[in-house]
């Protein structure tokens, strides 16, 4: 834990968004983001022979495509596409017979994966406040966002062996998250920045690879810490 959020502050204090200055009506770009996932975590204890829960947090990565529209020199609309993949290293139920294609036979009912990797299209909408104009050098911003997020497919780990489902048309759930950033104007064309976010509202599908489909939500928002940096192109 406390190696990953050292790995973590490092990210935050020398990464850096590469943009340029907020002078056009429309705006496009890449970014990369890390964050710091805290879920729940299952695992069997040899020792006492039984399942203990526990926090957990894992460093994952997403990048992002990204548009821009102004409304102000210091209010921005944002719309974008984000990939990541996001593990679990948890004991889950895994219902077998689920998955299989039509006629397969079906050896077990249940049985328990021990890691989980999602696979996720997420697709942020929001704003950026810019606190000081254009002409000035440093340019602090807030941020909110609305997420919404769709499963592409799933990789269960088992002792010995990996099943990959794919879940490309499911709706995965919504969240929200608020953060604070600058950037640094070094030019006309270019500008530095960073942004972190904190997501305070995270609801996502409960346990597909057991229920399937199901329509069973609950919100996980144990803490989801993330950064951002990138390129951003003005589209006059």
């Amino acid at each position: 834990m406390i190696r990953k959020l050292v790995i973590f502050c490092f990210i935050l204090a020398t990464i850096s968004n590469i943009s340029f200055t907020q002078t056009a009506k429309f705006r496009l770009g890449v970014q990369y983001n890390p964050e710091l996932y805290r879920y729940s975590s299952t695992q069997f204890n040899s020792t006492t022979f039984d399942y203990e829960t526990n926090f957990e947090t894992n460093l994952n990565t997403a990048f992002t495509v990204i548009g821009g529209i102004s409304i102000t020199d210091r209010i921005w609309i944002n719309l974008g596409v984000s990939y990541i993949k996001r593990t679990f290293s948890t004991l889950e139920g895994f219902n077998h017979c689920l998955h299989l294609e039509p006629g397969q036979n079906c050896p077990a009912i249940y049985i328990m994966s021990s890691q989980q990797d999602y696979h996720l299209l997420e697709y942020p909408f929001g704003l950026s406040i810019y606190l000081r104009k254009n002409e000035k050098k440093l340019r602090p911003k807030v941020i909110a966002n609305i997420i919404g997020k769709q499963l592409i497919n799933i990789h269960c780990h088992f002792h010995l062996s990996e099943t990959h489902i794919e879940k490309s048309n499911q709706f995965y759930g919504i969240a929200s998250n608020v953060g604070v950033g600058f950037d640094y104007v070094l030019n006309d064309k270019i500008a530095f920045g960073l942004s972190c976010l904190y997501r305070f509202y995270d609801l996502r599908r409960e346990l597909p690879i057991l229920y399937g489909d199901n329509d069973t939500y609950f919100n996980d928002n144990k803490g989801i810490l993330n950064s951002t940096f990138g390129i951003i192109t003005n589209i006059n």
